[in-house]
């Protein structure tokens, strides 16, 4: 069973399927699988990291953002600030400052 954000995945194997399996696909993934599999989807640095983001003030977003936007939120010190998801999705990590800490967002 998978966990995907609190949500129970089930996977539907059978004693038939698993038995089908070849002794490649049982085997642990190596790095010189990742070298040629998937480093080969996209190139190194893809997605750019988002270093100290531009913010606006929440009494200032307006339009900016949807009011039903999903973002990251995190607050450090008494200090909150949200990553739009919409953002995160096209840098996947940020490293930002926050309450005076150094913090990195990860998607």
């Amino acid at each position: 069973m998978l966990w995907l954000c609190g949500v129970a995945l089930t996977a539907a194997l059978t004693p038939s399927a698993l038995s089908a399996q070849t002794e490649s696909e049982t085997q642990p993934f190596t790095e010189a699988d990742y070298d040629a599999n998937a480093r080969q989807a996209l190139e190194r640095d893809a997605f750019p990291v988002l270093d100290n983001p531009a913010t606006v003030m929440g009494r200032d977003v307006g339009a900016q953002i949807d009011a039903n936007e999903m973002v990251i939120g995190i607050e450090v010190n008494g200090v909150a600030r949200a990553y739009p998801i919409a953002v995160m999705g096209k840098h996947e990590l940020a490293n930002d400052e926050l309450g005076d800490a150094a913090i990195t967002v990860s998607w």
